[in-house]
């Protein structure tokens, strides 16, 4: 009888520490996000988003402040957060996602927060010059694909 009340005591035990390593992950996970300032980046993304969508089909334009605001609605922290949160615990322990926050609050740390959105962003708009600028290469490939299916 001892036995089985020291199984469950262990079992009992062993769950709570679970319970809370997840909700220390999940805690971590959602501080990182307040330190990345997530809301700023989600804004900034959908707007450099947007504004790529808007240059590559123009008679979208008159829709742009609809297009903004279904965005925001959907890419809000409100609504992205409880997911992204769930991602981060998915791929990092809670000390990891501790250490991450560590980072996060140094002087390099900061900056590289302020830095990712436009680095991303010239890194987007890099690869569609590239893209732009072999467009007939592409073009050129897709023919011959063409024929070589036309072929069979």
């Amino acid at each position: 009888m001892k036995f089985l009340k020291t199984i469950l005591f262990i079992l009992v035990a062993t769950s709570f520490s679970v319970v809370s390593a997840e909700t220390t992950a999940e805690d971590e996970a959602a501080k990182l996000l307040n330190l990345m300032n997530y809301q700023a980046l989600l804004n900034q993304s959908v707007a450099a988003t947007l504004d790529m969508q808007l240059q590559q089909n123009p008679e979208l334009m008159p829709f742009k402040d609809v297009m903004l605001a279904f965005l925001t609605k959907y890419m809000g922290l409100s609504s992205v957060g409880p997911g992204m949160i769930d991602l981060y615990v998915s791929y990092f322990t809670a000390t990891e996602l501790r250490e991450l926050n560590a980072f996060y609050e140094t002087d390099i740390g900061k900056k590289t927060i302020e830095t990712l959105p436009t680095l991303q962003i010239e890194a987007m708009q890099l690869g569609a010059m590239l893209v732009e600028e072999n467009a007939a290469e592409l073009q050129s490939m897709m023919m011959e694909e063409m024929r070589r299916i036309q072929e069979m």
